[in-house]
């Protein structure tokens, strides 16, 4: 190979540490922005809220991705107990959007914990659809044990939604503290104290949002990795 490029610092790092390969290059996965829905109206919010179950006065909670162990929903329902019986948010609801095996185990968790009222687990949904349930959203939540990068994240910061991740591979790399909220992994009570501090502080929310939106666009916009991929592309002389 002419140039060996990784989507995230840690992905390098981890080929580094399981291969010979030493120059690695860094371009991190690039968002076409222009092709994001238009700002959600109320109206709009109510009505795909209302087609999942979910009231105006909800809290509402996304969580995007497939149902596999490294994605960590085990560690969101537990958090959502928490969030329920020792902080008393009885106005939580969480839903997830994704595809995998794991689904029915996790079905059966959620059933066992007697929080089936409050957790909604989703099929996987086109991306327009997923983009407007993060949008309809209070908060996105990604609690994966694993995360060569972070789409959703990307996503959902550029949607003006705030998200609280894991400090893990790749997301800690996309997330910064202006951006979002960096919690350890694999820790349901690190996570649910991190959620009720955010339902409850407005302006951090508020400042979130805005930092993140410019966070992503500097940082993750197709132009601007395209062009480091041109720049990559000359130099090898493959173009």
């Amino acid at each position: 190979a002419n140039k060996i490029i990784a989507v995230s610092h840690s992905v390098a790092l981890d080929y580094k540490s399981s291969t010979k390969w030493k120059n690695i290059d860094v371009i991190y996965n690039g968002i076409e922005f222009s092709n994001f829905p238009s700002a959600m109206t109320p109206e709009e919010r109510t009505l795909v809220r209302n087609k999942y179950g979910i009231l105006s006065n909800d809290f509402l909670i996304v969580t995007p991705g497939r149902y596999s162990a490294e994605k960590g929903h085990h560690v969101m329902i537990s958090a959502v107990e928490l969030l329920i019986k020792e902080y008393g948010e009885k106005s939580i609801k969480w839903v997830c959007a994704g595809y995998g095996n794991l689904k029915k185990s996790l079905d059966n968790l959620i059933v066992l914990r007697e929080l089936k009222d409050r957790i909604t687990l989703l099929g996987s949904l086109q991306h327009n659809d997923m983009l407007r349930l993060i949008e309809s959203a209070n908060l996105v939540v990604l609690p994966s044990i694993r995360e060569s990068f972070g789409i959703s994240a990307v996503e959902s910061m550029y949607l003006g939604i705030p998200v609280i991740v894991s400090d893990v591979d790749g997301l800690a790399e996309v997330v910064d503290e202006n951006s979002g909220v960096k919690v350890a992994s694999n820790d349901s009570e690190a996570l649910s104290k991190a959620i009720f501090q955010l339902m409850h502080d407005k302006d951090k929310m508020f400042n979130l949002t805005i930092s993140a939106k410019e966070h992503v666009e500097q940082n993750f916009n197709i132009q601007i990795c395209a062009k480091k991929w041109k720049h990559v592309l000359l130099q090898s002389g493959k173009m």
